[in-house]
């Protein structure tokens, strides 16, 4: 699960995704589950 206030980008297309609110769930881009990298 993505955590609140963290930065994700997708391994795939390089989508960058900042979360401001966390939920249940995954993070989905490409029709792909899994692929994102956590930016520090």
């Amino acid at each position: 699960m993505a955590e609140r206030f963290e930065v994700y980008q997708c391994g795939v297309c390089g989508n960058v995704v900042g979360m401001l609110i966390a939920g249940g769930g995954q993070l989905t881009c490409c029709n792909l589950h899994g692929l994102w990298t956590q930016e520090v």
